[in-house]
Order: structure tokens, then sequence, then C-alpha cells
């Protein structure tokens, strides 16, 4: 904390229902009953370019108990004194670094990181109603009102090899363009705790940036298991993992399932997500006169024509080898016993 925010810190005070809230330009129009708190919130005080912003501060104070309650916008809230974000953030960007924004980054930064839903090309309009005759041109970039200003692209790298300092000199893996093309995950799914800084120090510069151990199994671990002895060398291995195969889920697909596209399986699913391990996961016609047993590569004899799926599949687990006890002696065993003939695979 730099010497203006602890001095800042000093001269907080309490909100009271009349009182014009400390926000440089903002108003107190209207409270909830008996509520210690501003009901609506006018911004006015960054631009002329738009009409002022009429922040709903009774709605928003009344959510406190979903997250982690004021101190969400209000960093430095203490025993229930709340300071206005004028208080600590100037105008001038020359004044601000990523550490303390300007007034104007301050603001965005506070409705944006929740409302990332309104990132598009009529951002503005979202709260901002233009005033006439007037044209929303930024005369200077300010740096530190980082969601207001498109990030350049960062390209995403095939594959990461991360060699692991230990004396067995193993490497692991990371297919990164896989996670996003097949698996379908979001960039969030991983990158969850980082920030501008993770990047950026406070001037803006890029910088370096090496993780520790526990930072890199801690993003794979809400997916893989990192911890339990044995599952270390599913990903330290000796040489560059060849990436991902069907085999690895314990259902290989076959003859019949060969031809299918992830999204035959797993559809509507962002990120992709372990499906049950039996044909009804997928299959919902498995009855006598509507599934035709061919399929399967197997042909059924007359015999079995007519008996339901559940008499040789039981629980209808139809990735287990048939059961024959219920209706023959134990003379008729699967394997050696087969109710039909195995097809000649195309």
């Amino acid at each position: 904390m730099n010497h203006r925010v602890r001095k800042q810190k000093g001269k907080r005070m309490r909100l009271y229902p009349i009182m014009i809230f400390l926000m440089t330009g903002t108003i107190l129009l209207g409270q909830s009953e008996g509520q210690d708190y501003p009901e609506i919130i006018k911004i006015d005080a960054l631009e002329n370019i738009f009409y002022p912003v009429e922040f709903n501060h009774g709605k928003h104070a009344r959510m406190e108990d979903m997250g982690e309650g004021c101190s969400v916008c209000h960093h430095y809230a203490e025993d229930d004194d709340y300071t206005g974000c004028a208080e600590c953030h100037m105008d001038d960007p020359a004044e601000a670094s990523l550490e303390e924004p300007t007034l104007n980054g301050a603001y965005h930064r506070s409705c944006l990181a929740c409302h990332r839903e309104w990132s598009n090309e009529q951002l503005c309009e979202a709260c901002h109603q233009q005033k006439k005759f007037r044209f929303n041109i930024r005369r200077t970039l300010d740096k530190t009102d980082i969601f207001s200003v498109k990030h350049p692209h960062i390209g995403s790298p095939e594959i990461v090899t991360f060699p692991t300092p230990d004396e067995n000199e193993t490497q692991v893996t990371f297919h990164h363009k896989e996670h996003i093309e097949l698996y379908r995950y979001d960039c969030v799914s991983c990158h969850r705790s980082e920030n501008c800084a993770s990047c950026h120090d406070y001037q803006g510069s890029v910088k370096m940036v090496v993780e520790t151990q526990e930072e890199h199994h801690t993003s794979c671990q809400s997916c893989h298991d990192t911890e339990t002895d044995g599952t270390c060398s599913f990903c330290h291995q000796d040489e560059v993992s060849k990436g991902f195969s069907h085999d690895l889920t314990g259902w290989p697909l076959k003859a019949y399932h060969g031809d299918n596209t992830c999204s035959d399986c797993h559809a509507d699913q962002k990120p992709i997500e372990a499906l049950a391990n039996n044909c009804i996961a997928c299959h919902d016609n498995f009855e006598v006169g509507s599934f035709e047993h061919e399929t399967t590569g197997f042909q059924l004899s007359e015999d079995h024509l007519e008996i339901d799926c559940y008499e040789c599949h039981f629980d209808e687990s139809y990735s287990e080898p048939p059961e024959c006890l219920e209706c023959h002696d134990e003379e008729y065993l699967y394997p050696d016993f087969l109710p039909g003939i195995v097809l000649q695979k195309k």
C-alpha cells in the first residue's frame, strides 16, 4: 500500500442517509428504509461524453452475502467505515499505476470484473447513454483502465514441456492446444487466480513469470489426481508424451465408434466430461424389435432374438460379458457358448 492510500484511509467516514456519497461526482438519490447505505448513486464525475450512470448501489449491497461482502468494491473497509473511490483514485493517469488505477479504471474494474458478459462491441452503451452530438473518442490511453482496453492477442502454444528438477530428469508435457480445442476448456478453467500483476509490473511493463512447483500442480489437480501415490508417472515421463488417446479413458473406441467425433457422444458439454461407462449413457433404444444386435458385431441366433436385453446383460451393463446362467445350466457359459455368431468386421 503506498503513501497516498494510507493517508486517504485516515479520512474514511461512515455513510449516513442524507450525506453526499464520497465518490466524487456521485449523488445519493435515495435509500432503503432502515439501511445505512445509499440506494442509488449517480456517477457523473469522469467524462462529459456520456450522461451520468445511475448505479443501483442498494441492490448490490443486498447481495453482499453471495460473495465477500462490501469489501469486493470497498477494498479497505474496516468496521463498517467505507470510503468512496475518489478518496484514493485520482484522475491523472500519470499519477496512477496498475496497483492504484485512475478513478476511471477503478470504476470499470469494480463493475466489469463481475459483469464480463458486457464485453462486446457495445460495451460502453451497456451502462452509458451517449450525449447528443458527442463522440466517444479517448484522447489518451489510460493503461490502468484495463477492462476498457482490448488486450493484445496471446498466442496459444500447441504443447508446453516442463523439465523437472529431480534426479530422474523426467519431463511433463502439457498439451495446451488439446485442452482448448479437444477438451473445450476456457482459459479461466486453469488460469483462475491470475491478474495483470501476474505478467506485468505496476508500471505496465511485462515481467518474467516463474511458477513454483506447487503452483504448477494447483492448476492441474482440479481435474487430475496429483497427490495419490503412483500417479506421478502419468505426467512425469522420460520423453514427450504423445497426447490424448481414448484408450486412456478405459473405453477404447473400437470398430463401431472409431469414426465418431467427440461431440457425437460429448454433446453440449464444455468442457468435456467423462460419461458413464455403459452403453445406455448414449443409447436409449436397447429394446427388442428396435435394436439391431448386428450393430455390435454379433448376430443373435433365432432362439435369442425375442429375449429382452437385460436377461443377458444384467443391470444394463453392456460393457460387461453377458450372463447365461439365468436361463441355462452351467454347461452353457460365455464365451465357450455363444448365443449367435461373430460377424466379420468390415
